[in-house]
């Protein structure tokens, strides 16, 4: 195999020798994946705290309340199902994240089922 030299003849490689250095496809694609990961659970936490969970906090207090969700509720939570189901898989590579996970599913389901019981009183 011809040598690349880089500079100097002390630091000639290989092809051989750069491709033996490099991390494994698998391993690569598995960093790759944790990277992207971290920065997706980073932004969907900031959202969680900022955004998601105040709102939710409210909409339990209304329904609670006797109050039925209006168009604008139902579409807040119509954007909470989809993103959960986008979400998914990154929560499930990451044990750590589905005691959360699961507490906010807790919250959610009681918004809805309260909110069915308000519609069904009327």
């Amino acid at each position: 195999m011809p040598a690349l030299a880089l500079c100097s003849p002390e630091l000639a490689l290989s092809t051989a020798t750069v491709a033996a250095l490099a991390p494994p496809p698998e391993k690569e694609e598995a960093m790759n994946q944790e990277a992207e990961d971290r920065g997706l659970a980073e932004v969907v936490l900031e959202r969680l705290e900022k955004e998601r969970l105040p709102r939710a906090i409210d909409l339990k207090d209304k329904v609670d309340a006797g109050a039925r969700l209006d168009d604008m509720d139902i579409a807040f939570l119509e954007r909470v199902f989809a993103d959960t189901q986008d979400l998914k898989p990154m929560v499930e590579r990451h044990p750590e994240y589905h005691a959360l996970a699961a507490r906010l599913m807790e919250l959610y389901e009681h918004i809805t089922a309260k909110a069915l019981e308000n519609e069904k009183a009327g």
